[in-house]
């Protein structure tokens, strides 16, 4: 392909900035095929080599990051800049390598390959359900999570220092202030619901749905939502995730035969994390000024195609006659639509209702908090965990696969991951009141088939943007306030309450 340009009257020492960050940037896009090999194809026995070829990868982008010559260079831009988009672009550089320079190489390259064996360990324990068989991988990581965070600031609360890998520019207070404010709003909706029974028929949406007609039915529909086959592609692994950049935007999903609706919304849900990726300014490619907006603008976009579309009464109108054609079911669209609408506490984080599913993050943020903090061992994770599960949604798990082991986060390091799921659902209805304001409300969108008319909004209010504006600007600029729990709380009594009153 040829060298991209940010394009226009570029200063020349911006431009020389630009194309040693894209040096940098196609090193870690080789790691994130290597990670999405060793997820999706990889074989059991090569996690050995796999973890000694990502660890040399994190070293030698940990050296480029730090060397002299990538802060010179950003010394220099910084003084050339001459406009907002390339003192964006020198924010954003900087941010990076600052961070990057207060943590030794060392310990990169341990935690990179005592993340790639942790993974593996996480899958073989989850399927075996033996927690004791990851408990000494996941003490280690925590170990090393904690160094890294005292690396970077001793000074600070490490969660809060590990939250900036995933969201720097939202501070730890509002993020745990709208974490407790949708628990708390989802609770009480929660306790409002009807008995499951009641909300839909509970075999509506019982198997078997045989996985390669899933698979079938869901690549139909991704190419309606507007997914490029051409920079995309979609696999399998153990837990769904997506990956790549605007040329590159991978889905991997899982599709259980017993749980068409597991299959459903995950698939959904990395469809909008790849559409934000599919996205991106061409021209800013490899750069960090061409890269998501970070992890709560990433999640808002998975959570409103999830939620906002594939769970709307709308949607089920039409999705009920595919399934009705590919698996010669008679599946009446508001049944359908109940059933993939039904309120109630369940064990798996994945699988939860919208509503419910903040008092599983909640949970979540409580442990890992206080696992960095040193405030409880890893040891005692499985009894905190069904403790937790009991004290917020009045269930206990059966076992620690359906219970402590069900997330792949712990596993590969992403702890401070968790309140992005819920801060990006708040942000997702701000941006479907905002569609609303501008366009039509997303139900009228979908009921017409304008899926595009989403995406094009998506595009025109975040996508193409990359990094450039803050997070709370960006936020701002496209829905007209600050982030906020309320419009994803009025969205769901909205929606839960006509469901219940018919």
């Amino acid at each position: 392909m040829p060298t991209p340009s940010l394009g226009g009257s570029v200063p020349e020492a911006v431009e020389d900035l630009a194309a040693h960050l894209r040096s940098i940037d196609a090193l870690e896009r080789a790691g994130d095929v290597l990670r999405w090999d060793q997820e999706t194809t990889m074989p059991p026995a090569g996690i050995e080599a796999r973890a000694g070829e990502l660890s040399q990868l994190a070293s030698t982008v940990h050296e480029r990051w730090t060397s002299d010559e990538t802060g010179e260079l950003i010394e220099q831009a910084r003084s050339a800049a001459k406009d907002d988009r390339d003192r964006a672009l020198v924010r954003e550089a900087d941010r990076r390598r600052r961070r990057r320079v207060r943590v030794p190489d060392q310990l990169v390259t341990e935690i990179s390959e005592t993340t790639a064996r942790g993974q593996k360990a996480w899958e073989q324990a989850k399927r075996d359900d033996d927690f004791d068989a990851f408990a000494d991988h996941l003490e280690r990581i925590v170990d090393l999570k904690r160094e890294y965070a005292d690396a970077i600031d001793p000074d600070r609360d490490p969660y809060e220092v590990l939250l900036e890998d995933f969201e720097p520019y939202l501070d730890l207070d509002r993020a745990l202030t709208v974490v407790d404010e949708m628990a708390e709003g989802a609770r009480e909706i929660l306790d409002e619901a009807p008995d499951p029974a009641e909300q839909a028929p509970t075999d509506a949406l019982a198997g078997p749905w045989p996985e390669h007609e899933q698979r079938a039915l869901l690549e139909e529909l991704l190419d309606e939502l507007g997914y490029d086959y051409e920079r995309g592609v979609i696999g399998e692994a153990e837990h769904p995730f997506s990956t790549g950049n605007v040329h590159d935007a991978r889905i991997a999903t899982n599709l259980p035969e017993d749980d068409l609706l597991s299959g459903l919304t995950s698939t959904v849900h990395e469809f909008g994390h790849t559409q934000y990726t599919q996205g991106l300014p061409e021209d800013a490619f490899g750069t960090p000024l061409g890269a998501s907006r970070d992890l709560v603008v990433h999640e808002s976009q998975s959570r409103l195609w999830e939620n906002h579309v594939a769970r709307s009464r709308p949607f089920w109108d039409e999705f009920a006659k595919r399934l009705s054609a590919r698996f010669e079911t008679d599946l009446d669209p508001d049944t359908g639509w109940r059933a993939a609408n039904v309120v109630q506490p369940s064990p798996i984080r994945v699988d939860a209702d919208e509503v419910s599913y903040h008092l599983h993050i909640k949970l979540r943020v409580r442990l890992e908090r206080a696992l960095v903090a040193g405030d409880i061992g890893v040891d005692e994770l499985p009894q905190r965990w069904n403790d937790g599960m009991d004290e917020l949604l009045g269930i206990r798990p059966t076992d620690d696969a359906n219970g402590v082991l069900q997330d792949v986060h712990w596993s590969h390091g992403s702890i401070g991951y968790f309140p992005t799921y819920t801060l990006g659902s708040a942000l997702a209805a701000q941006i479907s009141a905002a569609i609303a304001d501008e366009v039509a409300p997303v139900d009228e969108l979908v009921a017409e088939g304008r899926y595009e008319a989403i995406g094009d909004w998506l595009h025109e209010h975040v996508h193409r943007h990359g990094a450039r504006y803050e997070t709370g600007d960006l936020i701002e600029q496209a829905t007209g306030r600050p982030l906020s729990a309320e419009p994803f709380l009025a969205h769901a009594r909205d929606r839960f309450g006509r469901l219940w009153d018919t």
